[in-house]
Order: C-alpha cells, then sequence, then structure tokens
C-alpha cells in the first residue's frame, strides 16, 4: 500500500485494540484516515486481528488496512536507539 493509492494521510489519533476505543467499524471510514495502535489486541477490522503497538489502522475507502510497524529494526550491530 502506498500514499498514491490511498491519498493523503490523515491521522486521527491512537487506537486501542483491545477495547476498540474509540470505536472502529470494519468497512465503514473516510479514505486515509489512520490511527495509530496504542494498546495491542484482536478487534477485527476486516478481517485483521493482530494489531501490536506501532501498528497503523488505515482506511483505504473501503476497508481497514493495517500497516504493520511491528517488525522495525530496533539494533544494529549491537547499537539501539538512533543507529
Amino acid at each position: 500500500m502506498n500514499e498514491a493509492v490511498l491519498g493523503g494521510l490523515n491521522f486521527q489519533g491512537t487506537w486501542n485494540a483491545s477495547t476498540n476505543t474509540p470505536t472502529l467499524t470494519s468497512s465503514v471510514g473516510t479514505k486515509g484516515y489512520y490511527y495509530v495502535v496504542a494498546t495491542a489486541g484482536t478487534t477485527n477490522l476486516d478481517g485483521i486481528t493482530d494489531w501490536n503497538v506501532g501498528d497503523l489502522a488505515v482506511v483505504n475507502g473501503t476497508v481497514w488496512e493495517q500497516i504493520d510497524n511491528t517488525d522495525a529494526v530496533t539494533s544494529v550491530n549491537g547499537f539501539t536507539g538512533a543507529v
């Protein structure tokens, strides 16, 4: 998924994927709106149920999609932080 497909991205705040707060509903939302997962959980958004802290929940105009940020590099050759 890329921004050209989505159009502009518009940050809406953080989302608790455990309690679904604020309430997000499958196939409902404004194209380009996104939330950052602040609390991991298993809320089902258009078939996606594996939400981790730092992931993005993004509306593509039709359904919610996930940008998985949990595989981000946390260290390089033993160094952490800004490497």
